[in-house]
């Protein structure tokens, strides 16, 4: 699982509480990365694993708060400093790294300012999430 956001940045630190509040009930078998973004460097990570699961705060106004879905390698890559887990995925392919399959959760944010802690409308939806995700990997076959 990585967990990614900027945890200065109000809500964009619900990847990392969640994945961490995870990595604390040690489950068999599941790994636990954090970090501030998505970097080409990551791609290491994803070989050799079952399953990866990206974590992440969404600034957009959807109707469920909580979205997991799976993830597809987008067409083609390009290097930048701002990676999605589908150019992630992208560059894995374009550098012959066998990659799991991949999904991602999105956590509905509401603020995203500096400095600012997490919303208490988003602190709401960190125990579903993770409730969400143990019910995944359970039906993943992982032990959660």
């Amino acid at each position: 699982m990585i967990g990614y956001g900027n945890e200065l940045r109000g809500d964009d630190a619900l990847g990392p509480v969640i994945a961490r509040r995870l990595a604390e009930s040690r489950l068999p078998g599941l790994e636990v990365l954090v970090c501030h973004q998505l970097t080409p460097e990551l791609v290491t990570e994803l070989e050799g694993r079952a399953l990866v699961i990206f974590v992440d705060a969404s600034a957009r106004q959807e109707e469920a708060p909580i979205r997991l879905h799976e993830v597809r390698p987008q067409d083609g890559f390009a290097l930048g400093h701002h990676y999605t887990p589908a150019m992630l995925l992208a560059l894995a392919e374009a550098l012959h790294v066998k990659t799991p399959p991949a999904y991602l959760m999105e956590v509905q944010g509401y603020g995203f300012e500096y400095g600012a802690d997490i919303t208490d409308g988003a602190r709401q939806h960190i125990e579903a999430a993770e409730e969400t995700l143990r019910q995944f990997l359970r039906e993943a076959g992982c032990r959660a």
